[in-house]
């Protein structure tokens, strides 16, 4: 019977089926080092419905290793920032309740208790300015200045980025205590305006590093910073001026310590280690331009390209310093793809389908092409959302794309929404968009829809769409991180511009 519970995936439903008073007396009299070790294989909510079967029981999973070990275990399978929890000063109960929230937030989502405009019944909200912790702030910062607000996976760090800087926030540790968050500045650092930006954890987790374009002064900057470091800053790590040709279009990723770049109308992909200062380009074998509707999914041993046709697929080269880098009258060789995957079935991509994936976040440190790659086909005509998986053998000679659900949009308006990029919560893939809301220009409406990520008939039986706008007046940036049931939005009110905080998982 040991075994049988290890083994389960499901420890509520293995109790159900069985007769407690039959199971009780000979798993509790298990010593406390295997009944911590059973809880290693169990997911966090069936650690509580395990704690409720016997006072044995109880009392081992009211061990704070047990919850160290369960939050670990739900950071790396959600690529959670890991500073996110300060782990060694948390209670049990408080490592209870971060291991969850996840969980909570799929629970969350198909709740049927709505408010009258139909956002979510639950949450709590804060200003950024008017926060005491908030202050001092540098005597030229401005909220007016700031464009665009990014919270990092997990939901405690947000990046702003502003007219002439980039700033990193502490928000405060999520779930375990809103009203208590910080929500204070901890680096800042002169930048051109972002038209372009990508947040990545550094190769050992423990930092951000953030990369921004500006095209009107035509620089790459790229930043580091470790928010737990007793001294936290945040330092520019490398530079480059004027690579980009006059009206040149590219897509970007960041890897490990690589940023990648897809030059569309050349077809010019070039992959430069930051770090190393080495690098290498190739023209992508196609005929014609890239399309601008792609998605370029880079790990540290794969670069994949998606287009109408399908995705191609190269292993990562080696890189060199002996070519010009970002050299805009060179050629370099052109160079066809290993692997070639079309859609599955008679399925063909119309020209006005937008394609919509995870964001560069999960990919590179953590992520690998063996184990699946995750993106929407988004076709506005009809309204409708494909979410495709793909697979790939390590050695990139042989793949699949899956079809793996599809999902009727609610028609709000005529105009096209905006969409974000996705991002992952327990089985789920959370997307995100901005739509106007029926009655006019102006009423706009931020939405998430969770569903499931497994192909059916293991799916979530639950594929929602949610209002995750409240009270909201004049926004115009927004992110959304699902792990925490958090959201950010850059806002206008009266008395001038504000960042507010949501916190749907705010527990009474």
């Amino acid at each position: 019977m040991g075994s049988d519970l290890v083994r389960a995936t499901n420890i509520r439903q293995y109790v159900e089926g069985r007769d407690k008073e039959a199971i009780t007396p000979l798993l509790g009299n298990l010593g406390l080092d295997l009944q911590i070790y059973i809880c290693n294989f169990l997911h966090p909510l069936d650690i509580l419905a395990l704690s409720r079967t016997c006072t044995s029981f109880k009392h081992s999973t009211s061990q704070r290793i047990v919850w160290i070990e369960a939050l670990g275990r739900v950071i790396r399978s959600n690529l959670i920032f890991p500073p996110t929890f300060p782990i060694s000063s948390m209670s049990y109960a408080e490592l209870a309740m971060a291991a969850t929230a996840p969980k909570r937030w799929v629970t969350t989502s198909s709740s049927q208790r709505l408010n009258a405009d139909e956002t979510l019944l639950n949450f709590e909200m804060r200003s950024l300015r008017d926060h005491p912790a908030c202050t001092p702030l540098p005597l030229d910062f401005e909220f007016w200045d700031i464009k665009d607000v990014y919270l990092v996976p997990g939901g405690r760090y947000m990046v702003t980025f502003a007219q002439e800087w980039i700033a990193v926030w502490d928000l405060g540790v999520p779930s375990i205590g809103a009203k208590s968050a910080n929500g204070k500045l901890i680096g800042i650092a002169p930048a051109d305006v972002a038209d372009e930006y990508r947040v990545h954890a550094t190769p050992d987790g423990l930092g951000l590093r953030i990369f921004t374009e500006t095209r009107m002064h035509n620089k790459l900057y790229i930043f580091e910073m470790y928010p737990e470091s007793d001294d936290p800053k945040l330092v520019r790590i490398a530079f480059l001026e004027g690579i980009r040709a006059r009206d040149a279009n590219f897509s970007y990723f960041l890897t490990e310590d690589r940023l990648v770049c897809l030059e569309h109308d050349s077809c010019i992909l070039t992959i430069w280690d930051y770090i190393l200062n080495i690098w290498t380009s190739w023209c992508v074998k196609r005929e014609g331009p890239v399309e601008r509707e792609v998605l370029v999914l880079a790990t540290g041993s794969a670069i994949a390209i998606t287009h109408p046709q399908g995705i191609s697929i190269w292993p990562m080269p080696p890189l060199t310093c002996l070519t010009p880098l970002f050299v805009n009258d060179v050629n370099p060789p052109e160079l066809a793809p290993t692997l070639h995957l079309e859609y599955p079935g008679e399925y063909v991509m119309d020209h006005q389908c937008i394609l919509q994936g995870l964001g560069g976040w999960y990919f590179g440190h953590s992520a690998s092409l063996s184990t699946g790659l995750y993106y929407d086909v988004i076709d506005p005509s009809l309204s409708k959302i494909r979410r495709f998986q793909i697979t790939l053998n390590p050695d990139l000679t042989e793949g699949a794309i899956t079809l793996l659900n599809t999902i009727q949009m609610p028609v709000l308006s005529s105009n096209p929404p905006s969409y974000h990029s996705h991002r992952i919560c327990e089985d789920t893939l959370v997307a995100c968009w901005v739509r106007e809301r029926q009655g006019g220009p102006g009423q706009t409406i931020f939405q998430a829809y969770t569903a499931s990520i497994a192909p059916p008939p293991c799916a979530h039986p639950s594929q929602t769409i949610n209002n995750l706008s409240p009270l909201c007046k004049y926004y115009q940036e927004i992110c959304f991180c699902p792990t925490s049931s958090r959201l950010v939005y850059l806002d206008f009110t009266d008395w001038g511009p504000d960042i507010i905080i949501v916190d749907f998982d705010h527990i009474s």
